[in-house]
Parts: C-alpha cells; sequence; structure tokens
C-alpha cells in the first residue's frame, strides 16, 4: 500500500471523526439547557430529531444524485459546516433558536462527512476501510460526548467553551486534510467491476486481487433487508442513550457534573468500540439474532437501571447494550455494502445512514414524548418490545447459517483482501 494512500485514508477517518464529535458536543449540555430554557423530556428529543430530519434528508439527496468526483469538496465542506454548526450552538447561549440552528448545520455537515468519506476511506485503504465509517462513527460519538463532558466539568461558560474548543480542534484537522486528501475523480477512478456483478477488488490501495476460486460471501436481497434492519436497531439504541439518559441521569442525582452524567453514553461508545475491534475480523459471520438479542437485553438492562437511579448500574447496563450496537452497526453496514466499488460504497452508505438516522429520530422523538407520561424506563421497556419483533424479522431474513466450507472461504477471502505490503 502506498504511504500517500495511508495518510490520505487516515485523514479522511480523522476529519469524519472530528465532525462526528461535533454532533454528540450538544448531547453534554443537554441538562444546561433543559435546566437554562425549561425544556421537558419531549423538548430535549427534539434537539435530536430536528439534527436527524436534516441529516436524513441530506442523506437521501446524495444518495440520489452521487457526485463521484466531489467527494473530497464534500469531505471539507463538512468539516467547514461543522465549525458553523458550533458558531451557533455556542450562541445558545443566548437563545435556544442558535442552539437548533446549530443542530440543522450538524446534520447538514454528518451527511456530507458520511457519503464522502464512505467513498474515500474505501478508495485509499481498501477493504479496511469498508468499515471505516461505522468504527468512525462510534469512536468520533465517544470523543464528543467525554471531551465535551469533561470540558464542562472544567467549568467556566460551558455552553460557550465546549461547542469553542471542538471548533478549534476541526479547524485543525480540516487544515491536514486539505493537504492530505488529493483531489482528482478519485472514486469513479478506482471502482471496478469483477467476475461476480458488483464486486470490487480495489486498486488505489494496493489491495491484492481475489483469487478466482475466493470470493466474497454473496448476500442475497434478503439478507441486504436484515442489514437494513439490524442497523436501524442498533442505532435507535444509541441515539436514546444519547439523547435521553444524560438528563434523566441528572434528574436522578442532582449533584451530579458533567463527566458523571455522561458516564453512561461513555461506557457504551467505549464497549461498541472495543466490540467492533474484537469482532472486526470475523464480523462476516456474526448473525443477526445474536446482536438483536443484545440489543433487547441491553435496552432493558438500562431501562430497569434507570428506576433505581444508581449510576454504576445504569453504567454498567449502557456498557452491556454497546456490546451489541456496536457491532450490529456495522454488521448492516458491511451487508449492505457488499462488494461495492467505492463510488457506490458513498450512494449505499448515504442510504444506509439515512435509514438508520431515520429510525433513531422517530424512535427518540416518541420515546421522549411517552417518557413525559410514563416515565423513560417504561418508554425504554416499549423500545425493547419493538427491537425484539424487528429482530424476529431480520432473522427470519438472514437465513441459515452459512456452512462450515463457506465459512473457510469467507476467512480466505477477507485474507486475500488485506492490504499488501
Amino acid at each position: 500500500m502506498r504511504e500517500g494512500d495511508v495518510r490520505a485514508g487516515r485523514a479522511v477517518v480523522w476529519l469524519f471523526c472530528a465532525v462526528t464529535a461535533g454532533v454528540n458536543v450538544p448531547n453534554a449540555l443537554v441538562p444546561q439547557y433543559a435546566s437554562r430554557y425549561d425544556l421537558p423530556p419531549d423538548g430535549q428529543a427534539l434537539l435530536l430529531s430536528i439534527y436527524m430530519a436534516t441529516l436524513v434528508g441530506t442523506l437521501l439527496l446524495l444518495a440520489r444524485r452521487p457526485r463521484p468526483g466531489g467527494a473530497r469538496r464534500l469531505l471539507l465542506a463538512a468539516g467547514v459546516v461543522s465549525i458553523l454548526a458550533d458558531t451557533l450552538i455556542g450562541l445558545g447561549a443566548l437563545a435556544f433558536g442558535f442552539v437548533l440552528a446549530g443542530r440543522v448545520l450538524a446534520g447538514l455537515a454528518m451527511a456530507l462527512g458520511t457519503s464522502a468519506a464512505a467513498g474515500l476511506a474505501l478508495a485509499h485503504l481498501g477493504e479496511r476501510g469498508r468499515t471505516a465509517i461505522g468504527t468512525g462513527t462510534v469512536l468520533g460519538s465517544l470523543a464528543g460526548n467525554l471531551g465535551a463532558g469533561a470540558v464542562a466539568a472544567a467549568g467556566g461558560a460551558v455552553l460557550v467553551t465546549v461547542p469553542f474548543v471542538h471548533a478549534v480542534l476541526t479547524g485543525v484537522v480540516l487544515a491536514g486534510a486539505a493537504v492530505l486528501v488529493p483531489g482528482g475523480d478519485v472514486l469513479r477512478g478506482t471502482a471496478r467491476r469483477g467476475a461476480v456483478p458488483g464486486e470490487w477488488s480495489g486498486t488505489s490501495a494496493g489491495v491484492r486481487e481475489i483469487p478466482p476460486a475466493v470470493v466474497l460471501p454473496v448476500y442475497s436481497p434478503r439478507q441486504r433487508v436484515a442489514g437494513y434492519i439490524v442497523g436501524a436497531a442498533s442505532w435507535l439504541a444509541a441515539g436514546l442513550v444519547l439523547a435521553l439518559v444524560p438528563a434523566a441521569v441528572r434528574q436522578a442525582r442532582p449533584d451530579s457534573s458533567p463527566v458523571e452524567y455522561m458516564l453512561p453514553c461513555a461506557a457504551l461508545l467505549v464497549t461498541a468500540w472495543l466490540a467492533q475491534r474484537a469482532l472486526a475480523p470475523r464480523l462476516h459471520r456474526v448473525r443477526a439474532w445474536a446482536v438483536s438479542a443484545g440489543i433487547v437485553a441491553g435496552t432493558t438492562a438500562v431501562a430497569l437501571s434507570l428506576t433505581g437511579g444508581s449510576l454504576p448500574l445504569v453504567t454498567a447496563a449502557c456498557a452491556l447494550l454497546g456490546l451489541a450496537q456496536g457491532p450490529a452497526y456495522t454488521l448492516g453496514m458491511i451487508t449492505v455494502t457488499n462488494r461495492l466499488g467505492p463510488a457506490e460504497q458513498a450512494t449505499v452508505t448515504a442510504r444506509y445512514a439515512a435509514w438508520a438516522y431515520s429510525t433513531c429520530a422517530a424512535g427518540v422523538l416518541v420515546t421522549g414524548v411517552l417518557a413525559a407520561r410514563i416515565g423513560l424506563p417504561a418508554g425504554l421497556c416499549l423500545v425493547a418490545v419493538s427491537a425484539a419483533v424487528a429482530g424476529v424479522v431480520a432473522t427470519g431474513l438472514a437465513g441459515r447459517a452459512r456452512s462450515a466450507e463457506a465459512r473457510a472461504l469467507d476467512e480466505l477471502a477477507v485474507t486475500a483482501l488485506r492490504p499488501a505490503g
């Protein structure tokens, strides 16, 4: 693999992580907004839902009208828009309307970054870049939530300081990406069809050719639908924790610091990332029923832990949920983008993310309304029931486990696709 491709690929992932961190920064500020502007749970859910609505709308537009030659411009634009969003979020200390406007720009930045980074990461890093967006989403979310909580705990004008710090850091990463990521029609130049429809073996990043007798697993349309269902369930679970749990913890423990009430979110994201890393070599062998059961169990555990108000129990329950949430999102992504080239990867990833985020937006908004009436624990229990139904459907669509011989061929295919050198 050429050194320039590695640097460019890493710069793409770093900038995407910075943009993702930006959209998560307000999560640490929700308790302050709730206190300052007297926001009920459904008002808090609106902060996430308005962001998701913009994100999904933009992703659907990008999926319908892909621009392979403009991926680099879209990625850099995402960084610029993210900084503008931070500016408006900072002005949210003056009026809540600025916060809502900032969330709209954050949704736009995330959509641009998701679509562009998905293709660029695959073009520069080869097959290991296929899951970069799933991993980058988790790492960026972790950095945004935990970092914002740490800055807020330091004291001062937190509603202004937290977004300002992120804007400065994003500016640094954006400048590096502008230098390291090459221009030109990178995506279209690397997309190449193979013997199997939709197959891509990679060219730009020096990825080895797929041996004629060894191919990646072929997923049927039914299995791809299962991937969409699993991805939506995983992101809904994460969105509920990130949007509603911090304020619930602070309500139960008014004297808690920003770091304390962000601990459950951090626990979810840390275990999600660790599970992604641990299962990465064999993620294509993970079954839909396994991750679905984990999401149901984790969501139920979070609901039960909130009834007691114990921070250690809530944190442990969120950690349990993360063990399934991280692999579920990435599993869905590699299923729906299986064998696609960089240009197609960008388009299908935008469609996949739009579906997952729209489900999350609707679910968080409905749960927020329910929480205002029957309480958050009861609302989460209803979500767990819905996730169980979705898991049964996804399991049925996924079908039987692959044979030992087929799995052996999959392992050989993954080895063959590892970057040369």
